[in-house]
């Protein structure tokens, strides 16, 4: 739990020391809910090296018939890859500049997927409005991760 609660401080500079968390022990899961709309989770896998997720989320009321998908690609910035591999190297300590990357757009989301070895990709996550990660999954698929942006119907700006 500790780490746990490292991580969200590193990753986000939120102090959850004062929040108890909501364990979910079928996957190691821990939740801090820092407001009624509001929490950070993270999860860790056995034989992941890195937790599967690291989120910020925020129910931000968004309009529900909002969707990247449907937009044009002006919500997409390229400096959104040099946040995310910057955030990477700083929460994991991965070097992410030689990564095979590609973006996504969905719902209220981008996602920049930065493959760094056929069994490890890092996917960072955007709200459309925001230049800060709001969080990071880890997978060792890759084609798991394009099956979650085809589910979601995503637009994949690169």
């Amino acid at each position: 739990m500790e780490e746990a609660r490292a991580l969200i401080q590193k990753a986000f500079s939120y102090d959850a020391s004062g929040l108890e968390p909501v364990v979910e022990e079928d996957q190691a899961s821990f939740r801090f809910e820092a407001g009624e709309k509001d929490y950070y989770i993270v999860e860790f896998h056995n034989g992941y090296q890195y937790p599967a997720t690291l989120y910020h989320f925020e129910h931000l009321g968004e309009d529900q018939d909002f969707d990247l998908a449907q937009e044009d690609d002006s919500y997409f910035d390229e400096g959104l890859i040099e946040t995310a591999k910057t955030f990477v190297k700083d929460i994991y300590g991965v070097d992410c500049t030689e990564a095979t990357v590609h973006a996504y757009g969905y719902k209220n989301k981008i996602a920049v997927q930065m493959e760094t070895a056929p069994d490890e990709v890092f996917s960072v996550r955007y709200y459309y409005k925001d230049t800060e990660p709001t969080g990071v999954l880890f997978c060792k698929d890759v084609k798991a991760l394009e099956q979650v942006m085809e589910k979601n119907e995503a637009k994949q700006y690169l």
